[in-house]
């Protein structure tokens, strides 16, 4: 064997079980969740975060961790409230694959940097408005912001933030739906 180095939120044991259960094909439970929230007047909100491994802020979409006895739901309304001050809404129309309801994940939660982490996310959709203040956590440094869905394209090209990939993919992806009348 060769030496490897990876980061993990976990301790040894369970790291070890983890990668024991990948292999043998276990399905990966989510560590976090990533919010997508479209706001009733055509637009997406997003946050500037402060990130200090490159010492800027990011774009990216609300996310944080799945707290302990939580579930990926109550994680992300709690994510969203603390970091936007905006909360779920419920509504009947779809986001995603013909499921109506406030709330819609993607089938698979997939992992955030397979070269370095076992991390898992599930990114989810969710319709949500402004309720409040943000309360981020004291470490936090987070700004939220809005984009018109028809105005994606432009931001993308000229923004000069640094940008997170699912950021940058999931915002190309919005384009593309809002372009095909999907949104």
């Amino acid at each position: 064997m060769f030496p490897y180095e990876s980061v993990s939120r976990k301790g040894p044991e369970e790291y070890t079980r983890l990668l024991q259960g990948y292999a043998e094909g276990e399905p990966p439970i989510p560590d976090a969740v990533v919010i997508v929230p479209l706001l009733p007047d055509g637009e997406v909100l997003l946050i500037k975060e402060f990130r200090y491994p490159i010492n800027s802020y990011c774009i990216a979409f609300p996310a944080g961790l799945i707290d302990p006895g939580e579930d990926f739901e109550e994680a992300v309304r709690r994510e969203l409230w603390e970091e936007t001050g905006y909360h779920v809404i419920e509504t009947t129309r779809s986001v995603y694959k013909g499921k109506p309801g406030p709330l819609a994940a993607l089938p698979q939660s997939a992992f955030t940097s397979v070269g370095f982490s076992e991390e898992n996310v599930q990114i989810v959709f969710a319709y949500a408005e402004k309720a409040g203040e943000a309360a981020p956590e004291s470490t936090e440094h987070i700004v939220p912001f809005t984009i018109k869905l028809g105005e994606i394209d432009e931001f993308i090209a000229t923004n000069t933030t640094p940008i997170g990939t699912r950021a940058q993919l999931l915002l190309e992806i919005l384009s593309a739906y809002n372009k095909l009348g999907v949104l």
